[in-house]
């Protein structure tokens, strides 16, 4: 859990700059995963938001 916590933490802090920063917090959030149940949940119900407003997007612009 500490890993992970550190690695999405890191990843915060590197948003601003130009690079991976939200790829590094999101594979810090899925280490913590791993090991908390809450944080599992979270990152399932953020699973589903994001496909739904990647269809709305998508059936926006005409593509699905």
């Amino acid at each position: 859990m500490a890993a992970g916590g550190a690695v999405f933490v890191t990843g915060i802090t590197l948003l601003p700059l130009p690079g991976p920063g939200s790829l590094v917090a999101l594979l810090g959030a899925s280490l913590f995963a791993r090991e908390s149940y809450w944080a599992a949940r979270v990152l399932d119900r953020l699973e589903v938001r994001f496909r739904s407003l990647i269809r709305w997007a998508l059936s926006f612009i005409g593509h699905a």
